[in-house]
């Protein structure tokens, strides 16, 4: 893949800067989470300084709620979001998996709006 882009997370950080951005990535969680659960951030949400940490702390319980309440449901939504298996793996192996795989969740559906973004200023 073309390193223009792929979205790093240095990069990712940046364009979390920017609320609409931070917007149409949460838009797109969402759209991926389809009829399971719904993220909502309140007004301050888009206030604070570190949104991405924050979206993290929202995303990881939701992600616990669908592998606890529903045995397929968050292998359902991994596929959907299209998180790379040996990823997924990862992240359920570390101390905290939930948070770790709510980081890769939020930058695999930030990478699908950049990507938005890029090719529609062609």
């Amino acid at each position: 893949m073309n390193q223009k882009l792929v979205l790093s997370r240095q990069n990712l950080t940046t364009y979390f800067q920017g609320e609409q951005f931070v917007r149409d990535t949460i838009a797109q969680i969402n759209k991926d989470l389809g009829e399971f659960d719904i993220i909502e951030p309140s007004i301050e949400f888009y206030a604070l300084h570190d949104k991405l940490r924050q979206l993290v702390i929202i995303l990881a319980p939701v992600l616990d709620k669908l592998a606890r309440h529903a045995g397929d449901q968050l292998a359902q939504f991994i596929y959907r979001v299209d998180v790379n298996e040996t990823i997924f793996k990862q992240c359920m192996s570390e101390a905290q998996p939930y948070h770790h795989l709510a980081e890769q969740v939020i930058q695999r559906c930030a990478q699908k709006v950049y990507l938005r973004i890029k090719f529609s200023q062609k």
